[in-house]
């Protein structure tokens, strides 16, 4: 029997105790026929907190799927199809909310996603640099997207390039963190594109047109760290962050992180034009982990921080008060 190979997560935040309903539906691809191949529906993830254990269900041959056991709450569905050797993934995502009873059915159609075609330009390099560029596409909602990898890049000799497997709005920016490289400018149809994102939509479509410009940046903030009696505090993070809140996404070039030396002393070099945050934080504290690109562990910081203006390859050189929280 052709049985889709499928687990459907849901991200709860209520007590397994309270669950009580089932959630179900079917899955499609774009040419409307059941998913089929290695099948995976995911939870949606939760941009402000993690997802307690999840829920599971396997996605029959017809694409039907039941989830049993689930608490009352707001969820997002996601199904994520892998058509074998050659062929794209198909991702679909629908929203479902579960109260008092069982939610209607869910019907989920997936696709192979957008494709982005366009040209990559390096300043002040061959255009054979353009080849070596890590471009990727970061979402401003990950809960509707797939996980990272699910997009194929292809670039030429030429600069010209295909990115293929996006979803809904997106940024494009490096997959690497190669210091002083930075996406300076991007445009999509004549659109400027580079703070706001491009929305891809779910459909399988190609945007072409685009231009990728990439510069190399050389600003440099560096200074000493003081702890709370005036010596140095040595190993604490030192976070520097642009003061326009829509650079605060991950792979931003406007977004750093280091660690001070045992003298207290710190450097981040390849920053572009622009004012920043700078702010030293004691590693014990609520940032020390992945949670200090979150907007709202930046937001917290600006109060405390200070503010550096950065011209074009400029140097600027500041004395920090560590931040305890």
């Amino acid at each position: 029997m052709r049985a889709a190979l499928a687990m459907v997560l849901l991200a709860c935040a209520v007590p397994d105790a309270l669950a009580q309903h089932s959630v179900s539906g079917t899955a499609f691809d774009d040419a409307g026929a059941p998913l089929t191949g290695s099948v995976r529906l995911i939870a949606a993830r939760r941009a402000t907190g993690v997802p307690s254990k999840p829920l599971s269900a396997t996605v029959n041959s017809d694409g039907t799927f039941t989830l049993t056991n689930v608490p009352p709450g707001e969820y997002l569905v996601q199904a994520l199809g892998t058509r074998g050797p050659g062929r794209p993934a198909e991702f679909g995502v629908e929203p479902v909310s579960v109260t008092d009873r069982d939610p209607y059915p869910l019907t989920i159609r997936a696709s192979a996603g957008a494709v982005l075609e366009g040209v990559i330009v390096v300043e002040d390099q061959p255009q054979s640099r353009a080849a070596t560029v890590p471009l990727v596409a970061v979402p401003f909602d990950a809960d509707r997207a797939p996980e990272a990898g699910q997009s194929t890049l292809a670039v030429y000799g030429d600069g010209r390039f295909y990115l293929t497997g996006l979803y809904g709005r997106a940024r494009l920016g490096l997959a690497t963190a190669s210091e002083g490289w930075y996406v300076k400018a991007v445009t999509i149809g004549g659109v400027d594109a580079t703070q706001g994102g491009f929305d891809f939509g779910f459909a399988q479509e190609t945007f072409r047109d685009a231009l990728i410009q990439v510069a190399h940046a050389t600003g440099v903030i560096s200074g000493r760290v003081a702890g709370d009696t005036g010596r140095p505090a040595a190993g604490c993070a030192v976070i520097v962050f642009s003061t326009e809140r829509e650079k605060w996404f991950a792979n931003s070039s406007y977004l750093r992180r280091v660690q001070a030396s045992p003298d207290g002393s710190f450097r981040v070099g390849g920053l572009p034009e622009g004012d920043y945050y700078v702010a030293a934080v004691d590693l014990q504290g609520s940032v020390d982990s992945g949670e200090w690109q979150e907007s709202e562990a930046l937001q917290a910081l600006t109060t405390a921080a200070r503010r550096v203006p950065l011209g074009d390859g400029e140097s600027y050189v500041t004395q920090l008060q560590l931040i305890r929280r």
